[in-house]
């Protein structure tokens, strides 16, 4: 059942509304080797050490993605549900409530400040009423790929070269928390089980 009276009721961000992102990519010729800025009188055998690197890398920048709180009960099914079937809970408090603080719990990660507070927010939704869509959102993500490459000029042809590449993805190494557990009075509420990123 879906409330005609109220227009706000079907609103929600969209599950793949990314408010910010950003994309660069560069290539660099390093100014180094014969016939260039740095060393262009240097000595062929050196050159074909030392002259010729590219870098190349591409950064990547957004913010956190949408995620849904979910009853996580068929018994309620007669409500308004998500594509999966299982109805969104309603929020029923202050998102001050909300607060995020990463950090070991027991043997595992809790997303929330205050799970226990997050919770007492939502009351599952009742006949007519729709439960709130994405409500919350993942922690943002960042990401640098490199690539280092050089060619080497093979001595029987200037039209045969063999080049070097070496590429590194997630160059630093970096770890972003996907979405928690968002299911509503989960003994596991909370806890983060899944990353965004990829290890390098």
């Amino acid at each position: 059942m879906y409330d005609a009276f109220n227009g706000t009721a079907g609103r929600g961000n969209a599950d793949f509304d990314i408010r910010h992102l950003f994309n660069a990519n560069a290539i660099w010729d390093l100014p180094i080797g014969r016939g260039r800025a740095l060393g262009g009188n240097m000595p062929k055998w050196a050159n074909a050490f030392i002259g010729g690197w590219t870098v190349a890398g591409i950064f990547t920048a957004r913010s956190g993605l949408p995620d849904t709180m979910l009853s996580g009960s068929y018994s309620v099914s007669y409500l308004t549900p998500d594509l999966a079937g299982v109805p969104p809970v309603l929020v029923n408090g202050s998102n001050t409530n909300f607060a995020v603080n990463i950090r070991d719990e027991g043997d595992g990660i809790q997303y929330f400040a205050d799970p226990d507070a997050v919770q007492a927010a939502f009351r599952y939704p009742r006949h007519g009423e729709i439960g709130n869509r994405n409500t919350f959102r993942s922690e943002g993500f960042w990401n640098i790929d490199m690539v280092v490459s050089k060619r080497f000029g093979m001595p029987w042809g200037e039209n045969h070269n063999l080049t070097f590449r070496a590429e590194a993805y997630n160059l630093t190494n970096s770890n972003f928390f996907a979405p928690p557990n968002l299911t509503y009075n989960s003994a596991n509420f909370g806890r983060v089980t899944a990353v965004q990123s990829a290890a390098r």
